[in-house]
């Protein structure tokens, strides 16, 4: 099969496992999970500073600097790329907030909005992995193409983790986050991949 459409097949399948989880999230196993993971996390200060790299504000800054690196490169494609991966993943994660409405863990000063996908954990897999796209192609090494995805890794599980040590996110939140994003990255992946396939071949 060809690579750019394995990108259609994982955002598919990850369309699935989102909805999937979805429709499970008031299930035994699933209530396991969060409860789990809320044990082995919860109170954890040095995971629970790793959440603002997934604070709004610290996502505008890198976003707004990347864009301007981008622009003043030229690369326009890139920069579309950028946008609507922000952007869509934005208003992707407040749609179905509202769809679910589910209710934030019962804790002291909880925020009011509500928790499934949790946006901390689907816009920090976002823009990493949409910056790590964009590096890996300017970068001819292998070695610092594997660093640049191993740290953006790390860093979105890290964001992740953040949400339920701090108990504002289930586990199950953090995992839609998750299978949310790659969703979205992955379709648009696939469509950009397409787009410049066929420019080639004219």
């Amino acid at each position: 099969m060809d690579r750019n459409w394995w990108m259609a097949v994982v955002s598919a399948v990850t369309v699935v496992l989102s909805a999937g989880l979805a429709s499970a999230l008031y299930t035994n196993p699933a209530i396991a999970l969060d409860n789990g993971m809320a044990d082995l996390l919860e109170g954890n200060r040095v995971l629970g500073w790793f959440t603002m790299f997934g604070d709004v504000r610290f996502i505008a800054v890198v976003v707004f600097v990347a864009a301007l690196i981008i622009f003043l490169k030229r690369n326009w494609t890139g920069l579309v790329f950028l946008v609507l991966s922000l952007g869509g993943g934005t208003v992707l994660n407040q749609g179905l907030k509202q769809i679910f409405g589910r209710q934030r863990p019962d804790i002291a000063d909880q925020l009011t909005s509500f928790s499934f996908p949790s946006g901390h954990s689907q816009m920090s897999f976002l823009y990493l992995a949409t910056i790590a796209v964009l590096l890996a192609k300017s970068i001819r090494s292998q070695a610092m193409r594997l660093a640049v995805w191993i740290s953006a890794g790390v860093l979105i599980v890290l964001v992740g983790a953040s949400r339920i040590a701090l108990g504002r996110h289930f586990a199950t939140d953090v995992l839609g986050g998750w299978l949310l994003a790659a969703a979205w990255l992955f379709l648009l992946l696939f469509l950009f991949g397409r787009a410049e396939r066929r420019r080639g071949q004219n």
